[in-house]
This record gives C-alpha cells, sequence and structure tokens, in this order.
C-alpha cells in the first residue's frame, strides 16, 4: 500500500477542536487581508504611475491590488519552498 503524506509525518486524527486551532493559524492572514481591502477601498484617486518605459495613469486601488495580488503570490510560493525544505523533499 502506496504511504501518504499523513503516514510519513504521524499524522494522527485531529483532536476535539481541531477546527478552532485552524482558525487561530489562519487569523493572521485573515486579520492582514481584511487591512489590505480596507486600505485599498479608501485609496481610490487616480494616479500617475512612472515605469522606466513611460507613464501611466490609473485608480490608485488597482495599482495597489495588483501589488498585493503580485505579494500574496510571492509569498505563496516562498511559502511552498519552505514547506518543500523542511519536509526533506
Amino acid at each position: 500500500m502506496a504511504r501518504t503524506d499523513r503516514d510519513e509525518l504521524g499524522d494522527h486524527p485531529p483532536p476535539e477542536g481541531h477546527e478552532r486551532s485552524r482558525l487561530v493559524d489562519w487569523a493572521p492572514q485573515i486579520i492582514i487581508g481584511a487591512v489590505v481591502v480596507l486600505f485599498i477601498a479608501v485609496n481610490t484617486r487616480e494616479v500617475k504611475i512612472s515605469y522606466a518605459v513611460g507613464d501611466v495613469r490609473m485608480p490608485l486601488w488597482l495599482a495597489l491590488a495588483g501589488v498585493a495580488l503580485l505579494g500574496g503570490i510571492v509569498g505563496w510560493f516562498v511559502g511552498r519552498r519552505r514547506l518543500k525544505r523542511s519536509s526533506g523533499d
């Protein structure tokens, strides 16, 4: 029978109250996400953004949302890489 990640890590069935510990694990991300959404929502004016090849005018919320999305993607990849390294793969 093929081994699974649960077998390799020696995981046991989750104890009672496991849902609460998941919420505690996700709480910082939820709070940071809410603050980012609020920050983006209150910054709606149009701005000029300068790039190496030129300038562009766009709503500030769109630029902030793009940067937040890119930051989230980079953080996700870095987190995956750390998990792979720590598990010895």
